[in-house]
């Protein structure tokens, strides 16, 4: 799908911490300007570069970088490395220790959150500390930050953070939203539940941006609303996750206030439904020799097949695994490898249909056939989602062109990026009260 952009050529941005350019695109959509990006990683610079040509780039080590060096811009959008702040895969964090034993017994580098240190990760450390940096010396209008909701909860410093932005003279807002939730007729929603959170800074003295989130839902008794999020500790800070910290309710009295579920987009959407499957019975592909499936994959594979039976869904392949169907969105994708495994049971080369959508063309010699399937794991075809499928289940355009590399870095930029809807979402309420 393809935008056509109102620019207001006076609102210009520095996104530090770029990546792939899913914030980048995102606050162009809304209508500013780029004026320079910045991120340590060559490659994802380089193909940043070319969706984004006539935009200042530089490959630097945010966190050595002398921040007077950058540009005066009206906006600065800066997302830190998550993983310094939140434990990936579940790994509980450990304050102060620098190493750890491996699988071999040998001691291996990490953090100090306790996560191991990836090869090339280590120079690429940046911290929330370098954003309040460079405002400190640019004092843009607006400051927008994005990461995982524990940067929110779990950061011990967050708090003092906040109060050096206060320092400066900024006032802030901060919004908990999935990416399957912000977006509308003209900023299509990401087919992706990415529970993130968002804080804006705004020169004291500027109006602050409404930052409610209010998506389209359906309410049985008084149709379509906008529906309201409504926290469920309110004396709580409203920091967290949709459907553990806080619901969607409908914004009529007459109902109730009856939690609604968003109307969202589904994955099916941006899947490239003739790319096929290797049947789960016939072993692992590309491999010389026959490769059985690992038992935990047929294990979730069964779970889906249990949960969802002859229609086509979604399992994901790592810890904490569920199985989604394809007619909502996935689970977050993430840079650490591909998780989304796309299952069609039964291995029938065309499309899975339902009897409850059309018939395909009827031509003139029989290849349709009514199924009544037993599905059993071994006759299911799986196959990763695609780094383009999963780049589009960011909300990226399907012209945006990924890194020329390996799958490893695609993943890697894909999975790092801001939902390019949340990004044009926030840009274009801070840009009505920059106007």
């Amino acid at each position: 799908m393809s935008w056509t952009f109102q620019h207001d050529w006076d609102i210009d941005f520095t996104d530090l911490f770029c990546g792939l350019g899913g914030s980048t695109r995102g606050l162009v959509e809304a209508g500013m300007r780029a004026r320079l990006v910045m991120n340590h990683n060559r490659v994802q610079v380089n193909a940043h570069e070319a969706n984004h040509p006539g935009v200042e780039h530089l490959c630097e080590d945010i966190h050595a970088f002398d921040k007077r060096s950058l540009p005066k811009t009206r906006v600065l959008w800066a997302s830190p490395i998550c993983t310094e702040i939140s434990p990936a895969g579940g790994r509980k964090r450990t304050y102060g220790q620098t190493y750890i034993l491996g699988a071999d017994g040998k001691e291996v580098r990490v953090d100090e959150h306790g996560n191991p240190i990836q090869p090339g990760f280590e120079r690429t450390r940046a911290t929330a500390l370098d954003i309040i940096a460079a405002a400190e010396v640019h004092r843009y209008d607006a400051v927008l930050c994005e990461n995982v909701i524990e940067f929110f909860t779990d950061w011990e410093l967050f708090d003092w953070w906040l109060g050096g932005f206060k320092i400066l003279g900024y006032n802030h807002q901060i919004v908990c939203a999935s990416s399957a939730h912000l977006g509308d007729d003209d900023n299509e929603a990401a087919p992706q539940h990415r529970n993130r959170g968002y804080v804006v800074f705004t020169r004291e003295g500027i109006p602050l941006p409404d930052l409610e989130v209010r998506p389209r839902a359906f309410c049985p008794e008084c149709g379509p609303v906008e529906a309201r999020q409504v926290w469920r500790n309110p004396r709580r800070r409203k920091m967290g996750s949709w459907g553990v910290q806080y619901d969607y309710r409908c914004p009529n009295r007459q109902c109730g206030y009856l939690i609604l579920d968003p109307a969202v987009r589904p994955i099916g959407d941006v899947i490239d439904w003739s790319m096929p499957g290797t049947r789960i019975g016939d072993g692992r592909p590309d491999r010389k020799k026959f490769t059985p499936y690992a038992a935990s994959t047929r294990e979730r594979v069964a779970a889906g097949l249990a949960k969802h039976g002859h229609d086509p869904h979604v399992a994901m392949l790592r810890r904490n695994t569920t199985a989604v169907a394809t007619t909502g969105p996935v689970p977050a994708v993430s840079a650490q490898g591909r998780h989304h495994a796309l299952i069609v049971p039964n291995g029938r080369k065309g499309a899975v249909r339902t009897t409850a959508e059309p018939l395909t063309t009827v031509a003139c010699k029989p290849h349709h056939s009514l199924v009544r399937p037993a599905p059993e794991v071994d006759d299911c075809t799986l196959r990763m989602l695609s780094p383009r499928e999963l780049a589009s289940a960011q909300r990226f355009p399907t012209d945006y062109i990924l890194p020329d590399s390996t799958q490893e870095d695609q993943i890697l930029g894909i999975g790092n990026a801001v939902s390019v809807n949340a990004a044009r979402w926030l840009g274009e309420r801070v840009k009505a009260v920059l106007s």
